[in-house]
C-alpha cells in the first residue's frame, strides 16, 4: 500500500512539473509573438510617417495618457515696450481664468 501511494505521488508530481513546463513554454512563445508583432508594427509606422514624426506622435500620446498639462493657463504677450500695462494685462488674465474655473483670487491680507 505504501509503495502504491509513493508511486502515485511521484506520478502526480511529474504531471504538475510537466504542466508548469508546458505553461512556461507557451507563455514564452506568446511573449515572443507579441514582441515580433509590435516590432513589425513600429517598422511599418516608421515607413509610413518617418522616424522623427513617429517619435513626436509617441511623445504626444504619452503626454496625453499621463494627463500632463503642457500649455499655460494664461499667456500674455505685449508690444515689447516694457510698460506696466503688460503686468496689468497678466493680472487681469489671471483673474478672468480664476473666475472661469470657479476659483477665488488669492487674498494678500496679513
Amino acid at each position: 500500500m505504501a509503495e502504491q501511494t509513493r508511486q502515485k505521488t511521484i506520478i502526480e508530481a511529474e504531471g504538475r512539473a510537466r504542466a508548469v513546463e508546458l505553461t512556461g513554454a507557451a507563455e514564452g512563445q506568446r511573449i515572443l509573438a507579441v514582441g515580433a508583432a509590435t516590432a513589425e508594427a513600429y517598422d511599418k509606422q516608421v515607413a509610413a510617417v518617418g522616424q522623427g514624426n513617429l517619435a513626436g506622435i509617441e511623445v504626444a500620446k504619452a503626454i496625453a495618457a499621463a494627463g500632463l498639462k503642457i500649455t499655460p493657463d494664461v499667456l500674455v504677450s505685449g508690444g515689447g515696450d516694457g510698460s506696466s500695462s503688460n503686468v496689468f494685462a497678466a493680472f487681469m488674465a489671471q483673474l478672468l481664468a480664476q473666475n472661469a474655473s470657479g476659483g477665488a483670487p488669492e487674498s494678500k491680507a496679513g
